[in-house]
This record gives structure tokens, sequence and C-alpha cells, in this order.
């Protein structure tokens, strides 16, 4: 038994560890994206997390959001919304 535990803290330890690198390896290509859009595109740097880039404009992300949902239409939840029986 004391076997198994040993193993499971190692396994534990080793996915941890795993899970650190693959965070700090999505941080610094993340960091390299902004870096270049900031050179070959002379921002000021000041990037803000809660906006996105829509139809080429940049907008807070909940009225991207909004205006993707009344561009695609009825969803398969509600396309019979209205409809009378």
């Amino acid at each position: 038994m004391a076997t198994l535990k040993a193993a499971k803290n190692e396994a534990e330890d080793e996915l941890e560890c795993n899970f650190e690198q693959t965070e700090e390896l999505l941080r610094q290509s993340f960091l390299r994206v902004v870096r270049q859009a900031h050179a070959l595109y002379g921002g000021s740097g000041a990037f803000d997390l809660d906006h996105e880039v829509y139809q080429g404009q940049i907008m807070p992300i909940a009225e991207m959001k909004a205006l993707a949902s009344q561009q695609a239409g009825p969803t398969e939840g509600n396309e019979d919304e209205g409809k009378q029986d």
C-alpha cells in the first residue's frame, strides 16, 4: 500500500509540474503575440482582455456576443419561439 501511495504522490507531483510548465508556455506565447502586435501595428501597448476583435473592430466582449447572436438567428433551443400551435 505504501508503494502505491508513493507512486500516486509522485504522479501527482509530476502532473502539477507539467501543468505549471504548460501554463508558463501559454503565458509566454501570449506575451509574444502581444509584443508582435504592438511592434507591427504601433499600438499603445494597452490591451484590454475584456475586449475582442469582431468584424474588424475592437469592442467589449458582451457587445460582440450580443451582435453575434443577433446575426446567428434562431438557435436550436429557441427556433420555435413565437410560433403558434
